[in-house]
C-alpha cells in the first residue's frame, strides 16, 4: 500500500494528530491489551505494515513504516532505491542529520534507517525503516539531537 507522506501532516490517509481509536477503527485493529501505557499499536496484513506510537493523550504522534508498505515523498519510492540514493534525494533538499543507524531530515520530519551492520552493505540496499513525525514530537527529537551533537557526516562515506 501506497503512503504519501505530507511532511509533519499525513502519512498516506492517516493524518498524524488523529486519535487511537479512529486509527484503530480505520485499519480494524483489536487489541487484547488496552492498558493506559500501552503507546503503540502494530499493523500488518498483507499490503502494509506500521506501528503506530501515541503520546498520553492517545493521540498519533509518529508512524514508522516497514515493508511491505510504500512510503513515497516527493515522488520518490523511499524502499524502492538505495539508502545512498535516499541519502543524496535529501541532502539536494535538507541539511541531513547522520545518526549511527540512518540520518534525520529535520526540515520535512522523517527519519530514515537502515539496519544492515557494514557500511558498503548499508549504501547498496533500500532503507529498511521510514519514520514520519508530528510536528510538536519532531521539535523535542530534535532539540534532544542538538544537545547531544550526534552528526557524524565525515563518518558516513558519503
Amino acid at each position: 500500500m501506497n503512503f504519501n507522506i505530507i511532511p509533519f501532516t499525513n502519512v498516506g490517509n492517516i493524518k498524524l494528530n488523529e486519535t487511537r481509536e479512529i486509527l484503530r477503527s480505520q485499519y480494524y485493529l483489536e487489541s487484547e491489551n488496552d492498558n493506559e501505557f500501552q503507546l503503540e499499536d502494530f499493523f500488518k496484513n498483507l499490503d502494509y505494515y506500521f506501528i503506530a506510537t501515541y503520546n498520553m493523550d492517545k493521540i498519533l504522534t509518529a508512524i514508522l513504516l516497514l515493508k511491505p508498505s510504500n512510503p513515497i515523498f516527493n515522488n520518490k519510492e523511499l524502499f524502492n532505491i538505495t539508502y545512498r540514493e535516499c541519502i543524496l534525494f535529501f541532502q539536494e533538499i535538507d541539511e541531513i542529520c547522520y545518526l549511527p543507524s540512518g540520518f534525520i531530515s529535520y526540515k520535512f520530519g522523517i527519519l530514515i534507517h537502515s539496519d544492515f551492520e557494514y557500511k558498503n552493505d548499508k549504501l547498496k540496499n533500500p532503507p529498511t525503516m521510514i519514520m514520519a513525525f508530528r510536528l510538536e514530537k519532531f521539535r523535542k527529537f530534535m532539540d534532544e539531537d542538538k544537545k547531544s551533537s550526534y552528526k557524524w557526516r565525515s563518518e558516513s562515506g558519503i
